[in-house]
């Protein structure tokens, strides 16, 4: 029997074929993947520390390499200081005698960021 012989037998056979279309039709959906239940993307939080200060530290911008820069206060706020963290070490960069932070760092690792002469005046750093 094949669909043309199935049609041309009457109202009643195409009254059992149709629910059986339906049916595939609908198993065949029901089986296909589907993103409604998909998982949420998982995420996994790395504490930097900081360089001893009790305000602690922020990160500003994160490399392909997974090197880290910021700015962290020293023990007893006395300054923040710009920081590079490779993992959670981190590396003070220096500044012009007052405070500094890095808000960028490259694929090569160079940094720029701000330091603040001890007079006050604040510059770009590279």
């Amino acid at each position: 029997m094949n669909i043309r012989n199935i049609f041309s037998q009457g109202p009643c056979s195409r009254a059992l074929f149709t629910p059986l279309i339906i049916f595939l039709l609908a198993t065949a959906l029901w089986s296909l993947p589907s993103n409604v239940h998909a998982q949420p993307p998982q995420y996994t939080v790395t504490v930097l520390g900081s360089l001893g200060g009790s305000s602690g530290s922020e990160a500003a911008a994160v490399n392909a390499s997974g090197q880290v820069v910021g700015f962290s206060f020293t023990a007893g706020n006395a300054a923040d200081d710009a920081v590079v963290w490779n993992g959670t070490t981190p590396t003070v960069l220096g500044s012009l005698g007052g405070n500094s932070g890095a808000s960028a760092i490259n694929s090569s690792g160079q940094v720029a960021g701000y330091s603040t002469a001890s007079g006050g005046a604040q510059d770009a750093v590279v």
